[in-house]
């Protein structure tokens, strides 16, 4: 009885501070209000996020040593992807899983009405997953959550169906924006990769709200980055032709990636039982993580190590430390790293985990550029920046894998904080991109759940089917 006489209230007070808005507040300008506050609860989110997988990957792993092979990690990801298909079956009870492929189902589909609980609910389930080993990034379900806060603020305020289209977008972005302290990339993932169509002043206020999420994200995280780059040298015109050859490389690499994902992705689906898939994706996540440690959770840790030129930390805590004497073997142990990460991304995404796919993209980015130096200059007598080509490195994979080049190129720059090195990496990104279009005409975010889920496709003639 008081439940529903507080209910009745609430509901009364909102209807009222509603009717005021409409008289005093034109919608144009309260979008920008609600926006603000969208961007800095996705802002928040996403640090709160970042933090729940640290805390959860220190008691997880427990005390290391970078001599020696750590024996949890051979139990640690199996549990965890058990511990996340737990608590999305019979706690959150929703399929969190490839939170970005939904949020394209939903805009395809005009669905813009989330439910609430998909404000936490894919933050603890990402947590669980990455926090455990699961080797992948939490943009995903950071994205899914944002786009939560943003339709759950719009139904608050009873907004019509347009504008919940817009604090949608907003919420998304701004989660991207916040997750990543990049604002250019998270209004690029609403309109490159969600492919929302917005107006001039929509896109106005998805740039505010990412610049807010983006500032917030980064204040409570005392204004440090996630990757720092200081080891870079000067670009070289002159070596522009090796920077070609690399995106060429980078290309290749990404239809193998992309390829690779989707074999272990068909190859788990038939696999008709959950459990069974969870544990077999778990036993082969658990091997490969307990073969190369530096694959367990998003990697940024290993890509600030790369960057600053401390190459053979890709062998650390594992039984692999040691074998990196000489140039060849430690050319042996990136390869063998790029050959691995992309099945250990496929089995964690479609072995019930709650993560994403952008973040592995940046890391094979850094690994393959960094192969790709160190084998020229192995091999060819040549003395190319190693840590340049990295960079250059993140940008083409991401490029080639999400199809999504410009936010690729921006969101290097940004997440490092370099645009020294602005040339060279368009021109890394453009090639491998091409490369993949030409030879692959599949998006990679056309997964079984948007084939399966997508009944009609959206009609632009006929408007967003909820209004």
């Amino acid at each position: 009885m008081l439940k529903s006489r507080l209910k009745k209230n609430l509901t009364d007070l909102l209807s009222k501070a509603g009717e005021w808005r409409h008289r005093h507040i034109p919608d144009g300008v309260f979008i920008f209000i609600v926006a603000f506050f969208i961007g800095a609860l996705a802002g928040f989110a996403s640090f709160v996020l970042k933090e729940l997988i640290g805390f959860v990957t220190e008691i997880a792993v427990g005390p290391t040593r970078i001599d020696s092979a750590n024996y949890r990690l051979l139990f640690l990801p199996l549990v965890g992807l058990l511990l996340t298909t737990v608590y999305s079956r019979y706690i959150a009870k929703s399929d969190m899983t490839h939170g970005t492929e939904r949020l394209i189902a939903d805009v395809k589909n005009g669905t813009f009405n989330l439910s609430g609980k998909l404000i936490y609910s894919p933050v603890i389930g990402c947590s669980l997953t990455l926090g455990t080993g699961g080797s992948a990034g939490a943009e995903g379900p950071i994205a899914y959550s944002g786009a939560a806060i943003g339709s759950s603020i719009g139904r608050l305020f009873g907004l019509p169906p347009r504008f919940l289209m817009i604090l949608f977008g907003c919420g998304a972005g701004a989660a991207i924006a916040g997750i990543y302290k990049a604002p250019l990339g998270g209004v690029l993932y609403t309109l490159e990769v969600l492919k929302l169509e917005l107006s001039t002043l929509s896109v106005i206020a998805l740039m505010m709200t990412c610049l807010v999420a983006a500032m917030v994200s980064f204040s409570l995280s005392s204004y440090v980055p996630d990757v720092s780059f200081t080891q870079g040298v000067l670009f070289k015109p002159e070596i522009l032709p090796v920077v070609l050859v690399l995106g060429v490389f980078l290309g290749f690499y990404s239809l193998y990636y992309f390829n690779t994902m989707r074999w272990a992705g068909k190859v788990l689906g038939r696999l008709r039982s959950v459990w069974l898939r969870c544990m077999a994706a778990g036993a082969v996540l658990a091997i490969l993580v307990f073969l190369y440690p530096t694959l367990y959770g998003e990697g940024f840790g290993s890509m600030i190590k790369v960057l600053e030129g401390n190459t053979k930390s890709i062998a650390e805590a594992s039984w692999l430390y040691g074998l990196d004497k000489d140039p060849v073997s430690l050319l042996m142990l990136f390869g063998g790293l790029l050959l691995t990460k992309a099945l250990a991304v496929g089995v964690t995404n479609y072995g019930g985990g709650v993560s994403g796919n952008f973040t592995p993209a940046l890391f094979a980015g850094c690994m393959a550029g960094m192969f790709f130096a160190l084998c020229c200059n192995t091999m060819f007598g040549m003395h190319l920046s190693p840590s340049n080509f990295a960079l250059m490195g993140m940008a083409g994979v991401m490029a080639g894998v999400i199809r999504a080049p410009l936010m690729a190129i921006f969101l290097t720059t940004e997440i490092t904080q370099n645009l020294n090195l602005l040339l060279p990496i368009t021109l890394s990104a453009a090639i491998s991109f091409c490369i993949v279009k030409l030879f692959s005409h599949r998006p990679f975010f056309q997964s079984q759940y948007i084939e399966q889920n997508l009944k009609e496709p959206f009609d632009e003639t006929k408007g967003n089917k909820q209004a």
